[in-house]
């Protein structure tokens, strides 16, 4: 997995984000450190018998010197089965602009670009805001959101892999009744469908990452269309709901 970081964002080490204090507290809002969050899921994951590999770390500064925040964990579990697509992995992020909620979700994807667009499959998500108690209890609230993410990537690996299998009717119509339909779903923007549709008409697969799609189209190279059109979008709070849309969608019409 690598970090694709192109929106103003820079890569940080563990150490110097650590050094980097929180926003004072209010009575409504009590920002956690971003370090903490880490030291929450890779506690998480170690307490869930996961073995844990790279973690890639990066800020946008802003005003309070990390006003956005994001990264990512690989790891493997016994109950994951891997994906050709890529590791798994905890992809997490936070903001102390308010700009959104502590998140994370679980993927498998082989980068992750600072406007949050995933290449890969990301579609079980935990939001938590900084409110005054949460600091109480953090390690407790991250470790059970963990566990949920653990607990539904069963069924979850399933739809994915179901969906690497599923080929589809790669016939110019069908393409674009794919493409419409998964807008009408909110899966895409409308502006973007010229994009998606390029993306699932090439060759090389989307991104130039898929050189068996000269062959076929199936299910889960839709998903990739998808992750390949998002990083046209900078808002970071979009990607992860549209490809659980996608998700759905795909689920629903070709269960």
């Amino acid at each position: 997995m690598a970090m694709l970081l192109h929106c103003g964002a820079s890569e940080i080490s563990f150490s110097d984000l650590a050094a980097i204090p929180a926003p004072p507290a209010t009575d409504s809002w009590a920002p956690v450190p971003h370090s903490a969050f880490v030291e929450a899921i890779s506690t998480s994951l170690d307490i869930m018998g996961a073995t844990t590999y790279a973690t890639k770390l990066a800020i946008k500064p802003g005003k309070t010197g990390a006003d956005k925040f994001f990264g990512y964990t690989e790891f493997s579990h016994p109950h994951i089965t891997p994906r050709r697509s890529g590791t798994a992995a905890i992809i997490y992020r936070s903001s102390w602009d308010k700009s959104f909620a502590q998140s994370g979700s679980l993927g498998f994807s082989e980068f992750i670009c600072d406007n949050l667009a995933l290449r890969g499959d990301n579609a079980l998500n935990f939001h938590r805001k900084s409110t005054p108690g949460l600091s109480l209890s953090y390690q407790s609230i991250i470790a059970g959101a963990m566990v949920n993410l653990i607990a539904d990537a069963t069924r979850f690996v399933s739809d994915l892999n179901r969906f690497d299998t599923l080929v589809l009717d790669q016939s110019p119509t069908n393409i674009d009744n794919i493409a419409c339909s998964l807008a009408d779903h909110d899966a895409v923007l409308w502006q973007n469908v010229p994009h998606l549709r390029r993306e699932l008409t090439r060759l090389d697969g989307p991104g130039g990452f898929f050189p068996e799609r000269a062959t076929c189209l199936t299910a889960g190279l839709v998903m990739q269309a998808i992750t390949e059109t998002e990083k046209r979008s900078y808002n970071v709070l979009s990607s992860p709901r549209r490809l659980a849309a996608a998700t759905s969608y795909l689920t629903e019409t070709y269960a």
